[in-house]
């Protein structure tokens, strides 16, 4: 349809204002004829209402009705019309939505980028505030803000507080910072009545009443009824915690830290019941403990699960008075009354084993009083010491070397005396008698019946006699169950289930046996299928015993002398064995008989203390020293010359050797003689040389410078016969002897 004006100008879809050409419905501009639109109004073909601003051609704003999401009203910024995109959206049912076009609260804002949301800006100077304000009731006469969530600036940068405020008193007032109730800071700190908490949480109350010691309460937990109401309050002396039905009753248990560093357990209107000290002291029972546990009284176990037949164990605070036996560390032999068989010496009394043997002392102790007897028992050979505390009041009988400890009830019937003694062989020291003084708090009992630590019938696993163990069953610890000691767990002991382990972290691992002239010995399988020694550290003899070889491997020595630089060593280095002495002094072998023997157990050299010494070749004795001098067995050889001691002492009528040498070695031998029978001696020397020819010839001289008797049935000779240059004699009569000394060159 057309729309005719006066001047019969039509319009026809599209109107121009300030323009003959319309881009939209109704297109608007200004009156200096610019070609770019102000105003646009059109309903497109999704049914959009739509309004668009601009300044530039297809850019600007857009405000108007979309259609296709409920008829909500947006604005775009986009002249081109409202979608998805809009930045703000207002649905029919009043909800506003920014950077959302379904909005789903009265103020919905939502964001793409991390961290935007909605910022309020105060845009004066620091220390100011800003926040969100609440109130309901819109009438202008009593509706005020008196609720806020704010932030304080104050400091640079941003730097402040969030408080929580409210203000809950009826009158015309808004929230101030004045009404914060809870405060974080910056650091996490969070107040609670306090807008400057120093710890992570501090409560304070800005109301004072008077609470059970006269404090302010601070923080209040309980029930609507007061029932199991908690009440941390402080005065002048102590923060206090209290436990009760209401808030001043104080029924429960009071915990307080108060200005002796001590920390009390109190109930029944403050009455104390335990108390931890500034040392770490704990008293229960006591305002003054002197022990890490210090009970005032009796401590008893009883009536403990699955046992019907435990015996109370009362360990109590002993009162205790002086010694009363004279000279009991035995720096004398007086003060005491001995009989055969026990003396007093080296600071010890001393028992042999004879019947009725004893050491008695007159200690004046009161009849039935109660005391405890402390000694120790420094060697023990054989028997059982028996003590008595009056004559025939029997209060124990011990064994064992060690430091001993009786608790026992006098008996003055026949004497007020102290006996030791009684078959048994050692000594004792350090004999010290107090009476307990305060026999109510005397320990009674320290024993656990059948059944104690295991349900019936299975029995009891610590069974416990006078303070001793007299269970059978040990104590069982399970694989790779550790036993830790020390602060750290340094030291542990387990089995893995497959080995035994002793594990030490710090410091060094020392194992020591205190009883005098007792061992330390180590023990494993002998290879058989039982046990043997293999190293043994004995006290008695003060010196370490090796029952199996010590085997030190290739390259591995044993050394001796200073720690730093050992002057002795032996050891096989792979190749060869060695004893190296580099330090200090001589290398001295004594023995009474030395021998130096090959593997086959053959003699090498033999030393015998004040006799000979014999070195020997191949087994055979070849130089030995005599109360004269050396002998010699066999040939010297001194470079290529040969002295050689030969002889025939049984020449019968012929010829025969007397004595060689090797022609190939020697060219010339000098042959010394003795020729004897009977009386008739004759002695001197043949020379004797050789040309060493193949076949050599020999040329040889007797010289005789002694002559006695008649030796004229004794012809030398010299030859060569096979490799040897050799001596004969030719005799016309038996039993001749020559003996030779032969040098050859």
């Amino acid at each position: 349809m057309a729309l005719r004006f006066l001047n019969s100008g039509y319009f026809a879809g599209k109107v121009g204002i300030g323009t003959d050409s319309p881009e939209r419905l109704l297109s608007l501009y200004s009156d200096n004829a610019e070609t770019t639109p102000r105003l646009l109004i059109e309903q497109d073909g999704t049914g959009d209402a739509v309004m668009a601003f601009s300044l530039t051609s297809g850019q600007g704003w857009s405000m108007g009705i979309d259609n296709s999401l409920g008829n909500a009203f947006m604005i775009h910024n986009s002249a081109g019309g409202v979608d998805s995109s809009s930045q703000l959206t207002i649905a029919t049912d009043g909800d506003v939505g920014i950077g959302t076009v379904s909005p789903y609260n009265k103020t919905h804002i939502t964001t793409s980028v991390d961290g935007d949301g909605l910022l309020l800006d105060y845009a004066g100077s620091n220390n100011k505030y800003v926040g969100v304000f609440f109130k309901i009731d819109n009438n202008t006469s009593d509706a005020y803000k008196k609720g806020a969530l704010v932030w304080e600036r104050t400091g640079s940068y941003n730097e402040g507080r969030f408080h929580f405020l409210l203000n809950n008193d009826d009158n015309a007032s808004n929230v101030d910072l004045t009404d914060s109730k809870v405060t974080i800071l910056s650091t996490g700190n969070v107040g609670i009545g306090t807008i400057d908490p120093i710890g992570k949480l501090e409560v304070r109350s800005s109301v004072v009443r008077t609470s059970v010691n006269g404090g302010a309460d601070e923080l209040v937990l309980q029930n609507a009824g007061y029932s199991g109401m908690t009440i941390l309050a402080s005065n002048t002396t102590a923060a206090q915690i209290h436990f009760g039905d209401d808030a001043m009753s104080n029924t429960g248990m009071i915990q307080y830290w108060n200005n002796t560093n001590s920390m009390t357990f109190s109930t029944n209107g403050g009455s104390e019941k335990m108390r931890i000290n500034s040392a770490g002291n704990v008293g229960i029972n006591t305002t003054s403990p002197d022990f890490k546990l210090d009970v005032g009284g009796t401590f008893g176990v009883s009536d403990l699960p699955f046992n019907t037949d435990s015996v109370s164990v009362l360990v109590a605070n002993e009162t205790l008075g002086a010694d009363i036996v004279t000279n009991g560390n035995f720096t004398t032999d007086t003060d005491w009354s001995l009989n055969t068989g026990v003396t007093i010496s080296g600071g010890t009394m001393n028992f042999t084993s004879v019947a009725g043997q004893y050491g008695s002392q007159n200690v004046g102790f009161t009849n039935g009083a109660e005391y405890i007897l402390t000694f120790e028992i420094t060697a023990e050979t054989s028997g059982t010491l028996t003590v008595f505390l009056g004559a025939g009041n029997n209060i124990g009988g011990v064994s064992g070397v060690g430091k001993k400890q009786i608790f026992a009830t006098a008996d003055s019937t026949l004497d007020t005396k102290l006996y030791f003694g009684n078959n048994f062989t050692g000594s004792i020291d350090n004999v010290v008698l107090k009476q307990v003084t305060s026999a109510s708090d005397q320990i009674q009992k320290r024993e656990l019946g059948t059944g104690a630590f295991g349900p019936t019938p299975v029995g009891a696993y610590l069974p416990l006699a006078g303070g001793t163990m007299t269970g059978t069953n040990g104590v069982v610890l399970p694989d790779n169950f550790n036993l830790k000691i020390g602060t750290g767990s340094d030291l542990q002991i387990y089995h893995s289930g497959t080995e035994s382990k002793i594990n030490n972290d710090v410091g060094n691992l020392s194992i020591t046996n205190f009883a005098d002239d007792s061992d330390i010995i180590f023990s494993s399988d002998n290879g058989f299928g039982g046990v043997t020694s293999y190293l043994q550290l004995d006290g008695s003899h003060t010196q370490t015993i090796a029952w199996k070889d010590i085997h030190f491997v290739d390259g591995i020595k044993a050394k001796f002398g200073d720690y730093a630089s050992p002057d002795l060593q032996i050891y096989h280095d792979g190749s060869n064995s060695y004893i190296t002495d580099s330090g200090t002094g001589n290398l001295r072998i004594r023995s009474t008989s030395l021998r130096l023997e090959n593997t086959n157990s053959s003699n090498m050299v033999v030393a015998n203390g004040g006799g000979n010494v014999t070195i020997y070749y191949n087994g055979s004795a070849k130089f030995s020293t005599i109360n004269t001098g050396i002998a010699v067995t066999g040939d010297i050889q001194i470079d290529s010359a040969l002295l050689s001691n030969q002889e025939n002492t049984d020449i019968d009528t012929g010829a025969e050797v007397v004595a060689q040498v090797a022609y190939a070695t020697y060219t010339a031998a000098f042959f010394d003689f003795v020729v004897k029978k009977g009386t008739n001696v004759r002695s001197g020397t043949v020379y004797a040389c050789h040309n060493g020819d193949t076949t050599p010839l020999v040329e040889f001289t007797e010289t005789s410078t002694n002559d006695l008797g008649d030796t004229s049935d004794v012809t030398l000779s010299v030859d060569i016969s096979g490799t040897n240059m050799r001596l004969l004699a030719t005799v016309t009569s038996d039993d001749w002897s020559v003996k030779s000394l032969i040098r050859a060159i």
